[in-house]
């Protein structure tokens, strides 16, 4: 029998072992997955309504709200008036020290954030399990009860400004209302999210530098685990374990 022959044999065999297997196929397993198909379908439409519900009625609430005089549902006239107060003083200095809060506390967190990974990660850092637990302890708490801790421990009748009085220091105070304070505290909230996200990278730059010298040391015949630290010359360490080899 030529090759081509067999091929073609083969070829009839595979056709036929697809023929039988689809023909054994029940119509009522067909129709059980027709079904589950289904239940799916409906479950995704039920749970998209109900969060298209959640989130748009409010939405729409407060659109209509300031296009009327009055609260929403109370009898009132259209305006266009609260729309014209976007332009006002009051409006445009707010809005500007909004954006000097966010961003001044989106970079103090991120450079805080991405300082805390290398330090944890890039060095002979004794604990790194133990920070990362510790970091991660502020998502068990709500934002609103930290800030309500911090009110209490930084307010002008708070904790710190009662020790300071105690001490007659009258020229320090601590105002966590100022906007340092609201930066302080944001920083503190945001610094864990920066963390773990800048974590999982950065153990990926591990494991990739140290996978380059032990490659090099292989092709050289050598071993590379007791090489010193091109910057710390006087430690006698894997090179990898330097945040800046």
């Amino acid at each position: 029998m030529s090759i081509f022959q067999s091929s073609q044999l083969d070829q009839g065999e595979g056709r036929f072992g697809l023929e039988a297997s689809s023909a054994r196929i029940r119509p009522s397993a067909v129709k059980r997955a027709v079904a589950h198909d289904g239940v799916l379908t409906g479950l995704y439409v039920v749970v998209f309504a109900i969060v298209a519900f959640l989130a748009l009625v409010p939405l729409a609430a407060l659109v209509i709200g300031s296009l009327r005089d009055t609260s929403p549902g109370m009898p009132g006239q259209w305006t266009l008036a609260n729309w014209a107060n976007l332009a006002s003083p009051g409006v445009v200095e707010t809005l500007l020290t909004t954006l000097e809060v966010a961003g001044l506390s989106t970079l103090f967190a991120m450079v805080m954030g991405t300082a805390l990974a290398l330090v944890i990660h890039r060095t002979d850092f004794h604990w790194p399990s133990t920070m990362t637990g510790l970091l991660g302890l502020s998502f068990y708490f709500p934002s609103f009860i930290l800030a309500m801790a911090w009110i209490v421990i930084g307010s002008p009748g708070g904790v710190i400004n009662d020790l300071l009085r105690l001490l007659n220091i009258e020229s320090v105070s601590v105002d966590i209302y100022s906007a340092a304070g609201i930066i302080f505290v944001m920083v503190l909230h945001q610094v864990p999210f920066v963390y773990l996200t800048i974590r999982g990278p950065i153990r990926a730059w591990i494991r990739a530098t140290r996978k380059r010298p032990a490659r090099r040391a292989h092709r050289r015949g050598g071993c590379f685990e007791a090489s010193r630290c091109r910057c710390c010359p006087t430690r006698s360490l894997p090179a990898h374990c330097c945040v800046w080899c």
